[in-house]
């Protein structure tokens, strides 16, 4: 597509054209039942193609030579919707420990490591009790120096200059998980990836499982992410964990602090003592 057909039109179409398809797509999940997500994407979309369009114009146009390629500035006048927030998925310390609680389903012989409720009540207090450690994460883990299982986030490693690295130490808790789990041939910690060809199957399944627990638990939608989402929650609000604490605990990044961080070399102990009093704080141990 030629850079210079991006008009002031060209993107109001194209935002008439993305409400479209979401209120075709929104009318579907009402009729299935399903819930229905923010409408994030439209703003992702419209602020991913803002981005390019003017990194082409910085690249494209040299002023200094009279060369201007791309003439045109469509965004000058165009208003990119806001991002709608992120739907709160925090479920309470006591649903927490009733997921741990809940009996799990005996299986027949050969299909005990494949039943969806189960992986998924393990895994969700795995997430819990690791910080809120992302379900990829979990699938690709390779790396544990004695009590401490090492990481690089999959979903931000690429963008960060320290590769999102983290270092959660295991809670006794589920230490039982960890080794219910672990990689007999030493190729990754986990042996999720011997059953799941992927880690996007492999979350799937968790989410399969985790909306039987939630019928069960009366919990209405109940996601692999609302564990994330209920540490930093619970950290913040009842285990009195500093704010800036929870921020790197979850490993998100700070833009305010690049320069900062730049001199700092992480030792995760702050992190790990925050956690430690999370998993007291809801499993009294």
């Amino acid at each position: 597509m030629n850079i210079n057909l991006i008009t002031l039109d060209f993107l109001e179409s194209f935002k008439v054209f993305l409400n479209k398809e979401r209120e075709v797509r929104t009318k579907k999940l009402i009729l299935q039942g399903k819930r229905v997500p923010s409408n994030r994407s439209l703003s992702l979309y419209l602020v991913s193609i803002k981005k390019l369009f003017n990194e082409a114009k910085k690249k494209y146009n040299k002023k200094e030579k009279n060369l201007i390629l791309i003439p045109n500035s469509p965004f000058v006048d165009f208003e990119i919707p806001k991002q709608e927030a992120t739907r709160k998925r925090a479920i309470s310390a006591d649903i927490i420990k009733k997921v741990w609680k809940l009996p799990y389903k005996n299986m027949k012989k050969g299909y005990k490591s494949t039943c969806r409720y189960n992986l998924a009540k393990d895994c969700f207090i795995l997430s819990f009790c690791l910080m809120g450690i992302n379900s990829a994460d979990l699938y690709n883990a390779t790396e544990m120096k004695g009590n401490t299982i090492i990481y690089n986030r999959t979903k931000t490693k690429a963008r960060r200059l320290d590769g999102a690295k983290m270092m959660v130490d295991i809670p006794k808790i589920v230490q039982p998980l960890i080794d219910k789990y672990k990689d007999t041939t030493g190729k990754h910690l986990f042996n999720f990836y011997q059953y799941y060809g992927d880690e996007k199957t492999f979350n799937k399944a968790i989410n399969y499982g985790l909306k039987e627990i939630g019928a069960i638990l009366d919990v209405d939608d109940l996601e692999y992410y609302a564990a994330r989402h209920s540490w930093a929650t619970i950290a913040l609000n009842k285990a009195g964990i500093d704010k800036y604490i929870v921020h790197a605990a979850l490993n998100h990044i700070d833009d305010s602090m690049k320069v900062t961080d730049i001199y700092i070399e992480r030792d995760f102990v702050n992190e790990n003592k925050a956690n430690a009093k999370v998993v007291k704080y809801v499993f009294g141990k």
